[in-house]
């Protein structure tokens, strides 16, 4: 889940890049056409300098918004599947997607973390359900 919500920020100024972008071609597509633009469409036309901004928000958020969209869709098949392997492999996409997010200037570390204590957590689920299976008599606790 932890990815999930690391994925809207990238996915949020992915689209809204690319938003800004169509409104632009569409106010430049006006103005080929002959047309005038009303008060609030002028305000939609970029300068070259703030295109080129955008264009380079939707290359770059693109591929980590996806990315992260794919290690969530994963990480709920390990949760639907617990063992050791799947955790680990999750384990692995947590620190990427981390570190991923922190080269894009994002906070990265609170989805490592949050995800580690996830996973550390799934590490222990067979266990626990192997002590619960057990009986009573047989639990250390028991005895004491």
């Amino acid at each position: 889940m932890t990815l999930l919500f690391a994925a809207m920020h990238p996915a949020s100024q992915y689209f809204g890049s690319l938003i800004a972008i169509h409104e632009h071609n569409s106010m430049q597509a006006i103005l080929a056409a002959g047309g005038q633009l009303a008060p609030n469409q002028v305000t939609r036309v970029l300068s070259a300098e703030e295109l080129v901004s955008l264009q380079t928000v939707v290359a770059s958020t693109i591929w980590l918004a996806l990315g992260l969209l794919l290690a969530t869709v994963i990480g709920f098949a390990a949760i639907a599947r617990p063992h050791a392997k799947a955790a680990a492999m999750v384990i692995a996409l947590l620190v990427i997607a981390g570190l991923g997010l922190i080269t894009q200037g994002l906070p990265g570390f609170p989805v490592i973390l949050l995800g580690l204590v996830a996973m550390a957590g799934s590490f222990l689920t067979d266990d626990l359900f192997k002590r619960a299976k057990r009986p009573m008599e047989t639990d250390d606790v028991a005895r004491h």
